[in-house]
């Protein structure tokens, strides 16, 4: 449940994000540094955004310009989290389906009879504070993210998104010994230590076996084609 603040980088709990965010010294130097750098002030919301089946693992809090798009967020999280091989995705705010485009909103629309739009909609004119809703990408094999409207405020920032603290790398143990794991079998869907994978005798294809990444950060890992990122969330620092 550890993160990192993107201001400061205090190592904080996830609980305790929203509290530290609004006493950060280290963003307010921020704050300050862009008024004196003559920024214009922005109407922005305060996103929280969890992997829905492991939200205390993989979390972010950002901060998003009003009028950004959904198409914007949507980017965001191919970005940072999810982007593997250009499969579509979508949100879901109060029963309506926004997909990347009009024509895709348009053919789901027509086949499933749903009421579907375009992403290409500010966000100024679909999320409210105390709001959730969902994204989806990928519908085959899908990963599932929630989101939820902290609050909106008044500040200064240099992009239209910035991530503003997020959840520190999971450190995955060995199934067999607990010693920190090296590699991870997709077939069977345990860890493994160096020692342990070599001791270990089963029916399981070796090419499903595959040696972990240091540092993976996404809940997207080990699905389809994805291959972590870690320069990924490089254009949505606050450039402290």
């Amino acid at each position: 449940m550890k993160g990192k603040c993107y201001y400061c980088g205090k190592e904080i709990s996830k609980v305790s994000v929203t509290k530290h965010l609004k006493s950060c010294v280290k963003k307010e130097e921020y704050q300050k540094n862009r008024e004196i750098e003559g920024k214009i002030i922005k109407n922005l919301f305060i996103l929280q955004i969890n992997y829905k089946y492991k939200p205390n693992d993989y979390w972010m809090y950002i901060s998003v310009d009003e009028n950004a798009t959904l198409q914007e967020i949507d980017q965001f999280l191919r970005d940072v989290w999810v982007e593997c091989c250009w499969h579509l995705s979508k949100f879901r705010i109060n029963g309506v389906d926004y997909y990347v485009d009009k024509i895709s909103a348009n053919e789901f629309d027509f086949f499933f009879r749903k009421n579907s739009e375009s992403m290409d909609v500010k966000l100024k004119k679909v999320l409210k504070e105390g709001l959730t809703f969902s994204y989806e990408y990928d519908f085959g094999d899908t990963t599932y993210i929630n989101i939820k409207v902290l609050y909106k405020y008044n500040a200064y920032q240099n992009k239209d998104i910035e991530i503003m603290a997020r959840n520190i790398p999971v450190e995955y143990r060995c199934d067999k010994c607990q010693n920190k794991a090296q590699y991870y079998c997709y077939e069977c869907g345990h860890f493994y230590c160096e020692k342990c994978i070599e001791n270990f005798k089963c029916n399981c294809d070796e090419e499903m076996i595959s040696e972990m990444i240091e540092g993976k950060n996404s809940p997207r890992s080990g699905i389809c084609g994805y291959v972590y990122n870690k320069n990924g969330e490089d254009k949505y620092l606050p450039n402290i």
